[in-house]
């Protein structure tokens, strides 16, 4: 299954845009409003990804691994019927009438994101990370040549966002790991 890789160095400078446009949001749930979840980035999963959120939910995320991680946030479009892991696989001419990129957090190794990052729409989503295997830094990877990217190592999740009224589900299953190209 063939998996993109994103250049690290454009992936940084995209985050950095990314938190400024996005800012901060304040933690809320006590009030019985939507809640923010912290997922961890880790050694290649996402730890803390629920099955299920209602909308409104923020995420915010933390790196908790010893490679730099990002946490891409993406939409089946509607109509799309073919499982996520189907669906990376596709070239990238196809991606764009299957799959909508609601947008992205990123940490630096230890660190959380200055960012959150609200979903307003209901639907199916998955959460990657494209950076590629060795990468300790933003702009350096300790790895050898074309290193398959965090996804294709597992660093994949689904969940469903529901109404209003819709709890926050257990732990998600991962997608099986996708082997590159």
């Amino acid at each position: 299954m063939r998996i993109p890789t994103i250049r690290v160095a454009s992936v940084a400078a995209a985050f950095l845009l990314l938190a400024a446009i996005l800012g901060s949001s304040a933690v809320m749930a006590q009030d019985g409003s939507p809640p923010t979840i912290d997922i961890t980035g880790q050694d290649y999963a996402f730890v803390g990804l629920p099955s299920s959120v209602p909308v409104g939910t923020s995420f915010r995320f933390t790196n908790g691994g010893d490679e730099f991680h990002e946490m891409m946030i993406v939409r089946r479009n509607e109509g799309t019927t073919e499982p996520f892991e189907e669906l990376i696989a596709l070239p990238d001419d196809q991606l764009g009438d299957k799959l909508t990129l609601v947008g992205g957090l990123f940490a630096p190794i230890g660190q959380t994101s200055p960012a959150q990052l609200t979903l307003d729409e209901e639907g199916d989503y998955i959460v990657v990370c494209f950076v590629s295997q060795g990468t300790t830094s933003s702009f350096a990877s300790s790895g050898e040549g074309d290193a398959p990217p965090h996804a294709a190592l597992g660093m994949v999740g689904e969940f469903t966002v529901g109404g209003a009224d819709t709890p926050v589900g257990p732990l998600s299953t991962p997608i099986p790991a996708a082997e590159s190209e």
